[in-house]
C-alpha cells in the first residue's frame, strides 16, 4: 500500500505520513495516527529495535534460540527496525510513502508454507523485540541503533536478549487468509506493542495473546 507524498525532508513529517497511513490500513477507528507516533517515538527514545518472523516454521526456533543471521531470501543478515521503518518508508523520487516489505505489515505476519495457506486454521503475528541495554549484556555488542532505520546485523541475538510478541487469531472455519482478519491481528499487535513498550520487558519473555475470530463479528 502507497500513497504520494509531497517532498518532506523533516523526520518527523516523514513518520507522520508512515503513521497516517499505517492507521489507515489497519481501518479500526480506535487505531489512530497518534497511537502509531506513540510507538515510534517509545522505540527511537529507548533504542528498541523491532524484527518479523515471516515463515510460521521457525517460530519454534527463534522462541527457543533467538534470532539467527539469515533472512527468508537467504542473505545472511537479520534485519531489525526502530522507529517509523517499523511501519513502512519513503521510496523512490516521488517519495511515497509504502508499508511494503515492513517489519509490521509485511514480516511480521507468520505464515505456513504455501501449499498450507489454503486450508488455514488460524492466523498470526509474531515480532521479536530488543534494544540497546539488552544487546550489550548477552552479545557484547550495542552497536550505534539509529532513529527511523534498518539494521543488517551479521550476528546471532540470542533468545535472552529479546522478547517474542505473538498474537493468534483461531478462525471458525479453516481456509485461505483473510484481510479482515490480518486487520484484527494487527490491531492486537498494536496494543501489544504499546503494552510491551510501556511496561517494559526482559529478554527471554513472550508477550502472547490470542482471540477468536467469532469475537469480532461486523
Amino acid at each position: 500500500m502507497s500513497i504520494d507524498t509531497p517532498d518532506i525532508p523533516e523526520e518527523a513529517s516523514s513518520a507522520r505520513l508512515i503513521a497516517n497511513l499505517t492507521a489507515k490500513s489497519i481501518g479500526f477507528d480506535d487505531v489512530t495516527e497518534d497511537r502509531i507516533l506513540s510507538i515510534i517515538d517509545e522505540s527511537n527514545s529507548g533504542q528498541h529495535i523491532f524484527h518479523g518472523v515471516k515463515r510460521r516454521s521457525l517460530i519454534s526456533s527463534v522462541d527457543s534460540h533467538g534470532v539467527l543471521p539469515l533472512t527468508p531470501e537467504g542473505g545472511f543478515i537479520s534485519c531489525w527496525t526502530s522507529g517509523s521503518e517499523i511501519f513502512g518508508h519513503l521510496e523512490g523520487p516521488e517519495r511515497k510513502v509504502s508499508l511494503y516489505g515492513s517489519t509490521f505489515s509485511d514480516y511480521g505476519h507468520s505464515f505456513p508454507e504455501f501449499d498450507q495457506i489454503q486450508n488455514l486454521s488460524d492466523e498470526e503475528m509474531c515480532i521479536a523485540i530488543t534494544n540497546g541495554g539488552l544487546m550489550e549484556k548477552h552479545v557484547g555488542r550495542k552497536g550505534q541503533i539509529s532513529h527511523n532505520e534498518t539494521a543488517h546485523l551479521n550476528f546471532p541475538i540470542p533468545r535472552q536478549a529479546m522478547c517474542l510478541l505473538r498474537v493468534k487469531l483461531i478462525r471458525k472455519e479453516a481456509g485461505r487468509p483473510s484481510c479482515l482478519n490480518r486487520r484484527i491481528l494487527e490491531r492486537q499487535m498494536i496494543k501489544l506493542m504499546e503494552k510491551t513498550l510501556s511496561q517494559g520487558y526482559q529478554g527471554g519473555e513472550t508477550m502472547f495473546t490470542q482471540i477468536r475470530e467469532e469475537d469480532f463479528e461486523f
